[in-house]
């Protein structure tokens, strides 16, 4: 099988990246990642090599060249088995924290962490073991939101059908309340909005929030079987 090594590596995606492997369609390959570079190379072994080897962030393994593959083509990628590397490290800056980076610093400064990988999990520390799993990214997220405008569509639905004003009301308060935690949720993760401990509807883990959108969501189905509700 071939393989796409760490001997060479990209910090910029471009047209002058020559490609590292070639590969036919259908053809099975394996991809060697790398590390980001931060304090773990204080103890690692090979320290000194991979701190001249990493002069920039996010580093790539080369560029795959697919035989046969014209511009413009969509290609599909199978993922096959995925093996962790032992060793795991986060960056937080502070910008990104407490107030968003355009806003000016946040005053908490830099913070990384090196975690140990082993048996499937993140070794956070001696309490909390974090489940490894791959990530959904943008196909989660979209599903997601279409789930939240099913429950939009199927609250403004109960609206039109209420026939009374505090029916209507209510539904109109709900919706805005959904939609204004799930705003405030998206502007926290693009950076945009200061971090609060404002959930997310029916995903965040919260006792209370989720009794209280489910209390809503019924009185909202309600409203829906018995449109005369609250006359």
């Amino acid at each position: 099988m071939k393989r796409a090594t760490k001997d060479i590596l990209y910090f910029e995606t471009g047209p002058d990246n020559p490609p590292t492997l070639r590969v036919a369609p259908g053809e099975e390959f394996e991809v060697q990642t790398q590390l980001n570079r931060g304090p773990w190379l204080d103890t690692h072994p090979e320290g000194e090599r991979l701190r001249g080897l990493l002069r920039g962030g996010n580093p790539s393994s080369g560029c795959v060249w697919v035989e046969g593959a014209e511009p413009a083509q969509v290609l599909t990628v199978h993922i096959g088995e995925i093996r962790l590397d032992p060793l795991g490290f986060t960056r937080f800056v502070g910008a990104n924290g407490a107030m968003p980076g355009y806003l000016g610093g946040s005053g908490v400064g830099q913070q990384h962490k090196v975690v140990e990988i082993s048996g499937g999990k993140i070794r956070w520390n001696d309490r909390l073991q974090i489940p490894v799993a791959p990530m959904l990214g943008f196909v989660g997220v979209a599903l997601v939101f279409v789930l939240l405008g099913i429950i939009a569509w199927r609250i403004m639905r109960a609206a039109l059908a209420a026939e009374n004003n505090f029916a209507r009301i209510f539904c109109a308060g709900f919706l805005a309340l959904i939609f204004i935690q799930v705003a405030i949720n998206a502007g926290m993760n693009l950076g945009l909005m200061p971090i609060t401990g404002i959930t997310f509807p029916f995903l965040s883990y919260g006792g209370s929030s989720l009794i209280s959108l489910f209390i809503g969501a019924g009185v909202i189905q309600s409203i829906f079987v018995n449109p005369s509700l609250g006359s």
